[in-house]
């Protein structure tokens, strides 16, 4: 869905529902990071063969080591949730609608940093005049 221009002035124009999704190849990468995380953590056994070394890391960390398992996680929530706070406070600060707010929040606490890079350089034009 394309961002509705608001006319400013003669020549400006911002966008209030401006909102973009991180590269699907970060999003790919991120997924599959949080589901080995997760999945390494509850039932490393689950971890399907076909993934190769990466399943007999999964299987390893989360048989043999599973306190670090436990901490990445939550230290995973806790980042990703500080992420979107941030990501919530940035589109506030930006003057960006409620309805892209939502999704920048909900994307950066899925997505983290690579959601958060797109918004960071956004520059509404209403804090420029």
């Amino acid at each position: 869905m394309a961002p509705k221009p608001r006319v400013v002035g003669a020549k400006h124009q911002y966008f209030d529902d401006y909102f973009v999704l991180p590269h699907p190849l970060w999003m790919i990468i991120i997924l599959f990071g949080l589901w080995l995380l997760v999945i390494s953590t509850i039932s490393p056994e689950r971890i399907p063969p076909m993934l190769g070394p990466v399943a007999a890391v999964g299987r390893y960390m989360g048989k043999t080591h599973p306190l670090v398992c436990n901490i990445l996680c939550i230290f995973t929530v806790l980042c990703h949730c500080g992420e979107a706070l941030y990501a919530s406070k940035l589109c506030q600060d930006k003057a960006l609608s409620l309805g892209a707010t939502i999704k920048w929040t909900l994307s950066t606490m899925i997505f983290g940093f690579s959601a958060l890079i797109r918004l960071k350089p956004y520059q509404s034009t209403s804090k420029l005049d």
